[in-house]
This record gives C-alpha cells, sequence and structure tokens, in this order.
C-alpha cells in the first residue's frame, strides 16, 4: 500500500478503490439482466461477489485512512483518542491488562513520553472483519474511527439478513435461489452503503476531524 500524504493522494486512492468495485458489480448486474431466469447460479455467484465488495471496501478504505493520519506525522496529544489509541495500542493494552505495578508503571511512562511525538500507526492489515461483516462488526469499525453510524442504523437488519445471511448461505453450500429483482435490489443497497461510507472518509479528512477540537 502506498504512503498517503496528502489529502489529493487520499481522495484519489478511495475514489479509485470505490470506482473499480462499482463497475464489478454494474457489469454483473448487466450479465444478470441477460440471462435467462433458469440461470440461478449467476445470481448466487453475484451475492457473493457483492457482499465481497461490500466487506473489502469498508476493510481497505478504512486502512486508507489510518494510513493517512499516520504519515501526517502529527504529535500524538493532537490526534482525537480514538486514533490516539492506535498509535499507542500496544502500550494501552500492557497498561490495561496487566495486574503487576512496576509493568504497568512503565507502559504509562512510555505513553506520556510519546505524547509529543510524532504517531505511529500500524495500518497495513490492521481492520478486521473476520471474514464476516456483520452490522456488529461494521458498527466497531466505523465507532473505531470516529463515523457517527446513526444514518446507518435502520439498514443494520438488511445488512445482516438480505447481504451477510444470504452470502454465508450460499458460500458453505447451501441452496438459496436468489430472483433477478432480488439480485439487483441487494446491489443497490451495497453500492448505497459503500458510497455512504465513502462520504464519511471523505468528510473525515477534508474537515480533518481526526485532530483534537
Amino acid at each position: 500500500m502506498k504512503e498517503m500524504k496528502t489529502v489529493n493522494m487520499f481522495l484519489s486512492h478511495l475514489k479509485d478503490e470505490f470506482v473499480w468495485r462499482q463497475m464489478e458489480i454494474i457489469d454483473t448486474r448487466l450479465d444478470v439482466k441477460t440471462i435467462a431466469e433458469t440461470k440461478t447460479h449467476r445470481t448466487r455467484a453475484g451475492v457473493i461477489l457483492a457482499y465481497a465488495h461490500w466487506e473489502g471496501f469498508v476493510k481497505t478504505s478504512t486502512e486508507f485512512l489510518l494510513n493517512f493520519i499516520s504519515n501526517k506525522r502529527l504529535a500524538n496529544r493532537g490526534l482525537r483518542d480514538i486514533f490516539l489509541l492506535y498509535s499507542l495500542k500496544t502500550h494501552v493494552s500492557r497498561l490495561v491488562e496487566t495486574d503487576k505495578t512496576q509493568p504497568a508503571l512503565e507502559a504509562l511512562r512510555f505513553v506520556l513520553g510519546e505524547l509529543d511525538k510524532p504517531c505511529k500507526m500500524s495500518y497495513k492489515n490492521s481492520v478486521d472483519t473476520g471474514s464476516n461483516l456483520s452490522s456488529l462488526i461494521f458498527d466497531n469499525i466505523a465507532k473505531s474511527v470516529g463515523i457517527d453510524v446513526g444514518p446507518y442504523l435502520h439498514l443494520y437488519p438488511y445488512i445482516d439478513e438480505s447481504i451477510v445471511d444470504r452470502r454465508n448461505t450460499i458460500a458453505h453450500g447451501q441452496r438459496l435461489l436468489i430472483e433477478r429483482d432480488d439480485f439487483q435490489a441487494m446491489t443497490d443497497r451495497v453500492l448505497q452503503l459503500m458510497e455512504m461510507y465513502k462520504t464519511d472518509l471523505e468528510n473525515l479528512v477534508v474537515t480533518e476531524s481526526y485532530r483534537t477540537q
């Protein structure tokens, strides 16, 4: 993954990441429209593809954000607490988990001593979707980078029942017939969710909402 050192680099990479996924979904929709109703394996395969782009976009675009913030080289104390946690996660974990005084003091001193140093985030493969991007996991990922999940809440049942559950049923080899209209509606929703998340990340970066107020 390239280092993203400017806002324009971040926005360009984010757009490219969205567009190629969008085009694959649209191409699949067009394929499905032209086939006979009996070719249900096409819609089943399309469900797998649409889910893969949902999960892949959330994971990759979130890591793009952490990449960008890390390469800003801001002092740790200049970051909002949720991003400070990414920068100092290892040492904060030691501080929380240990019940021994000396290791806890060492971890605390380290954290305090790092506040005026440039942040260092490990952003490669740092977002864990569990290979199953349910609404619960999405909610945690979005909140971990300061995104307001309010606009998504009414879509959570759809994410779980019509995107994730369908994908899992098909991926585990069970028979599930997907009508063309159902497939079109599902891909509409996946594209909507991806675009919402893309817009939220763009706004976060442009408004510098990763900084302390």
